[in-house]
């Protein structure tokens, strides 16, 4: 599913790919934490401002932010020690229109709608596969 143009003219606007790309290179570590406790990342996220829960089930933790016309849901992922975030929206006077995905996936959209495809994580891992 390709970015409509509005949410490309936000993504744009808030700098999406160029903050997303620069956190992940910044923290990009051989090392992983895979232990952890859910309770010491809820208390993380609380000392940051906002208010998180674990969601069991899903196995990941969500925060939600409602705006007057938008309900945004973040879920992020520690699952084998990395961090993936997902953003998911829903407009609240209609809730047909939504939209959503990965950090990564939503960025990935944003090369292929500006034309600027790159070699990414996914190329070269399938590139890596087809090699085998």
């Amino acid at each position: 599913m390709e970015l409509s143009k509005k949410e490309l003219e936000i993504f744009e606007k808030i700098n999406l790919y160029e903050r997303h790309s620069n956190i992940s290179n910044q923290y990009r570590f051989e090392e992983t934490f895979e232990n952890y406790s859910n309770e010491k990342v809820i208390e993380i996220v609380k000392e940051l401002g906002y208010s998180a829960k674990y969601k069991k089930k899903e196995n990941f933790f969500q925060i939600i932010e409602t705006t007057s016309k938008i309900k945004f849901y973040f879920h992020f992922s520690l699952k084998y020690g990395l961090v993936e975030i997902i953003i998911y929206w829903e407009c609240i006077n209609n809730k047909d229109k939504w939209g959503g995905g990965t950090f990564a996936g939503i960025c990935k959209k944003i090369e292929i709608a500006k034309n600027e495809e790159k070699e990414g994580y996914i190329k070269k891992l399938a590139s890596e596969i087809m090699k085998i």
